[in-house]
C-alpha cells in the first residue's frame, strides 16, 4: 500500500500553481525579449520604451499571469517578475544581441521596474476575472507604438560636461609639455577598464597651434582631435572629428551592438586648462563634453560621468607622473 502511494505521488502532475508560475515567467521574458529585439535591432533606439517600458510591462504580464488563479504573496510575485527580467537578459546575451557589461549596467534600473510591474499585474489580476486584464492588454499594445514614436521623434540629448582636476608639483611650463603629448601609459589597474571599456594608452600631436591635430590613442582606436585653442601654458582645447568604439563587449560571441557601432556615447570636444598655483605647483583640469544617446538621461549620465572621470584621472595622473619626474621633492634637501 505504501509503495502504491509512492508511485501515485511520483506520477502526480504539477499543480496549476506551478504551471502558472512557469507560464508567467516564460511569457514575461518572451515579451521582454521580442520588444527588446524590436527596439535594439529594428528601431535602434535606446530610450524610455526600452529601458522603462519593457521591464515594467513584461513584469506586469508576469504578475498578472501568476496571480490569475490565486493571489500569490508580494514576495513570490516580485521574485517571478525579476526572474522573467533576468531570463530576458540571459537570452539576449546568448543570442549575441547585447553584451554582459551593458546588460549589467541596465540591471539596477530594470529590476525595480520589473518588480513594480509585477505588483501592478498582481493588483490588476485581483480586480479582474479575465486571464489578461484589459488595462494590461492595452499597455502591451501601446508600448511598441511608444517606441516607434521615440524613433520618429529622434530626440537629441544635451551636451554634458565632465571636469576632473589634479594638482601637480611642477611648474606650469613643464606640465604643458606633458599635456600636448605623452608617452605610453602603464597598463590600468582599475577594475572598470578590465570590462572592455576603452581607455587611453598614449597621445601624439601633429603640428603646433590652432589647426594642429592631436591623436589620443585608445585601446579600441584613435580619437582624432583638431586643436581649436592653443594658449601656451594656459589652455589646450580641441574638437573631436573621429572617435573609436566606446568599448568591446563581453559576450560568448564576437559582437558589436548597435549602440557601440553607431557611437551612442559621443565625445564632442574637450580641453586641458592649466592654472599656476605658484612657481612650482599647477592645477590641471581636464574637461570632456559628450552626448549620451540613452534615456533616461538622469540614470545613464551617472554611469557615463564615472567612466569619463576614470579616463580623465588615468591621463591626469600620467601627466603628473611625467611632469614631476626628475624634480626634487619636498624633503630632498632637509
Amino acid at each position: 500500500m505504501f509503495k502504491n502511494n509512492q508511485n501515485e505521488l511520483a506520477d502526480k502532475p504539477k499543480s496549476w500553481g506551478d504551471l502558472d508560475k512557469e507560464v508567467a515567467i516564460f511569457m514575461g521574458w518572451l515579451l521582454g525579449l521580442l520588444l527588446a529585439i524590436f527596439g535594439t535591432k529594428v528601431l535602434i533606439t535606446y530610450a524610455w520604451g526600452l529601458f522603462i517600458g519593457i521591464p515594467f510591462v513584461s513584469g506586469a504580464l508576469t504578475g498578472a499571469l501568476l496571480n490569475r488563479r490565486q493571489t500569490r504573496t508580494v514576495g513570490e510575485t516580485a521574485r517571478a517578475a525579476m526572474a522573467s527580467q533576468m531570463w530576458t537578459g540571459i537570452v539576449l546575451l546568448l543570442l549575441g544581441i547585447e553584451g554582459l557589461i551593458c546588460l549589467a549596467m541596465a540591471l539596477p534600473l530594470a529590476l525595480p521596474l520589473a518588480i513594480l510591474g509585477g505588483l501592478t499585474g498582481r493588483m490588476l489580476a485581483k480586480k479582474n476575472e479575465r486571464p489578461l486584464p484589459p488595462q494590461l492588454a492595452a499597455g502591451i499594445g501601446l508600448l511598441p507604438l511608444i517606441m516607434v514614436a521615440e524613433y520618429l521623434a529622434h530626440p537629441q540629448p544635451p551636451v554634458h560636461p565632465v571636469t576632473t582636476s589634479i594638482i601637480i608639483d611642477a611648474p606650469v611650463d613643464r606640465v604643458w609639455k606633458n599635456v600636448i603629448t605623452f608617452p605610453e601609459l602603464a597598463p590600468p589597474t582599475e577594475m572598470i577598464f578590465r570590462t572592455g571599456i576603452a581607455y587611453p594608452t598614449s597621445a601624439t600631436i601633429v603640428g603646433t597651434g590652432p589647426g594642429a591635430v592631436r591623436y589620443c590613442h585608445f585601446t579600441t582606436g584613435d580619437f582624432v582631435e583638431p586643436i581649436t585653442t592653443w594658449d601656451v601654458n594656459h589652455l589646450l582645447a580641441f574638437s573631436v572629428s573621429k572617435q573609436p568604439e566606446a568599448m568591446r563587449e563581453m559576450s560568448p560571441w564576437k559582437i558589436v551592438p548597435a549602440h557601440i557601432e553607431h557611437n551612442y556615447f559621443r565625445s564632442q570636444h574637450g580641453q586641458f586648462r592649466l592654472q599656476p598655483i605658484d612657481a612650482s605647483h599647477t592645477l590641471l583640469e581636464g574637461t570632456t563634453w559628450y552626448q549620451d544617446y540613452f534615456w533616461p538621461q538622469q540614470y545613464w549620465n551617472v554611469i557615463s560621468d564615472q567612466i569619463v572621470h576614470r579616463i580623465h584621472l588615468r591621463v591626469l595622473k600620467h601627466v603628473k607622473q611625467q611632469a614631476e619626474m626628475g624634480l626634487p621633492r619636498k624633503g630632498d634637501f632637509d
